[in-house]
């Protein structure tokens, strides 16, 4: 496990996204420890290089592909505001463009709802293009609407909540009964994650509708908060996050119990092992390469970024 990132925590560091793990980097927004200037940090994880410069933005939205979606976020008393938008290309190291819109957002409920297909991005009333930073004005803010987009098929929440269908092509392919769309955290390709009210992890063929396998997460910290490589998410639950409970990739599974471990399962072959949590350490976010951790000192305001490689990680414990 290697130190990534020292520094300075943000007031509300559990709750706004201010680190952001990608393939080839890790995004940092934060303060310098002398000045309280804003500094944006990009990591090169291989290279092991930090480049960074001043920014005024202060939570990242999220990724698509090598681009980067900031924001500035501002306390508005009843609910956040976003005032300004930020396009940011990590290869170059460049802003594509940069917008001043204004979005209000329920209080600490700011959509972190991009993947790698987004081509546009939704808050509030407000909808921006990625590829050319134009803004437009929605009609009302879009509901969660219990219908799921998953490639050429829709998952769809039964009328009667007893339920979850699946159609493609207006037919339906399947069908999961007693399963709820708040239960769903998202695919990982042709894989269905969901989180069960008893702890309980379920993976679903998404061709299928079959189980492929199930893990009890015993003792999980006990808000549910899973973060992943996911192709694409539940809405619901891709807000009001820094800190997951669960974190999954294609490959492995780890959650953070209520005690001084965190839990891994290898998905291919069903082993189980537990490493050591060190006191005030969370989880934060999962590649297909590193799980990324912070450790807090609460009484310096500071935080501490590592990176556990996973194969280190399976070498280690499996």
């Amino acid at each position: 496990m290697e130190c990534t990132w020292y520094g300075k925590l943000p007031a509300y560091w559990s709750v706004a996204n201010w680190a952001l793990l990608t393939d080839k980097h890790m995004v940092v927004l934060s303060r310098e420890l002398e000045t309280n200037r804003r500094k944006l940090q990009v990591v090169s994880i291989n290279e092991k290089k930090v480049r960074e410069t001043n920014t005024i933005y202060n939570v990242i939205i999220g990724a698509v592909g090598a681009n980067v979606l900031l924001s500035k976020v501002q306390d508005a008393r009843t609910h956040d505001q976003l005032s300004r938008f930020g396009w940011f290309t990590l290869s170059t190291f460049q802003m594509e463009w940069e917008i001043n819109q204004v979005a209000l957002v329920e209080k600490f409920s700011i959509p972190y709802t991009l993947d790698n297909t987004s081509r546009t991005y939704s808050c509030g009333l407000l909808q921006i293009d990625l590829t050319s930073g134009t803004a437009s004005t929605l009609g009302r803010a879009s509901p969660i609407s219990g219908i799921w987009s998953l490639g050429q098929m829709q998952m769809v929440q039964n009328s009667d909540q007893k339920g979850l269908i699946a159609k493609q092509e207006g037919r339906t392919a399947w069908q999961l009964n007693n399963f709820s769309g708040s239960q769903y955290r998202g695919a990982l390709g042709d894989k269905l994650i969901f989180l069960l009210p008893n702890d309980e992890m379920v993976c679903i063929d998404k061709r299928t509708g079959d189980s492929l396998w199930q893990v009890q997460l015993d003792n999980v910290t006990n808000e549910g908060r899973t973060k992943g490589t996911f192709d694409s998410y539940n809405e619901t639950y891709a807000r009001n996050s820094f800190i997951a409970d669960i974190v999954i990739n294609q490959e492995i599974l780890v959650w953070s119990t209520k005690y001084d471990e965190f839990c891994a399962y290898h998905i291919p072959t069903g082993r189980q092992a537990q490493f050591t949590k060190q006191n005030n350490q969370f989880l934060v976010d999962i590649n297909d390469k590193y799980v990324m951790l912070l450790t807090v000192d609460e009484e310096q305001c500071t935080g501490t970024l590592a990176l556990y490689a996973l194969e280190e990680l399976l070498s280690e414990h499996f």
